[in-house]
């Protein structure tokens, strides 16, 4: 056999082989595809008083990595949640929970605002969004908090810290 016509014919099966075989892992880490595992590590041993929820945009689509903080009535932080590829979290509070709020460093694509119950607020320490309804001992679900990502227009005005 002619050597010119055999080593391409080698390149390019090996070429596809090694750059074109990727495939897959299109959804990993998104939606609950792709191995998402949600992490239970702060909720302790199940018991007490456990809050959870779910952190979204403004497409619906789930905020993975955001910090959700919760102050007592006195304004201490208690804890703070990490949202998992799902935009869930749950955690367990030593305390009861008055206030919430999202770490600004956990967001850095995100408008520096966030949405609860309807109203905006922004990010600074003297303004927090206020919880009701909590079930101390028990397990409570809060209503889905919205971030704005910044590939988007501004969210409104802020209307929870007037």
């Amino acid at each position: 056999m002619n050597s010119r016509i055999f080593i391409p014919s080698l390149i390019i099966p090996i070429a596809v082989l090694v750059l074109g075989c990727g495939g897959g892992g299109g959804t990993g880490g998104g939606g609950g595809g792709g191995g998402c595992i949600a992490d239970t590590s702060d909720i302790g041993d199940g018991s007490g008083t456990i809050v959870q929820g779910v952190v979204r945009d403004q497409n619906l689509a789930a905020v993975p990595n955001a910090q959700v903080e919760f102050y007592n009535a006195s304004g201490t932080l208690l804890k703070r949640a990490k949202t998992s590829c799902t935009g869930n979290y749950a955690v367990q509070l030593s305390g009861v929970p008055a206030r919430l709020s999202v770490q600004s460093s956990s967001i850095g694509s995100y408008y520096k605002m966030f949405s609860y119950l309807g109203d905006w607020f922004t990010l600074q320490s003297t303004c927090r969004a206020p919880l009701s309804g909590i079930n101390v001992g028990g397990t409570t679900t809060l209503p889905t908090v919205y971030l704005q990502s910044q590939v988007g227009p501004p969210p409104p005005p802020p209307t929870g810290c007037l």
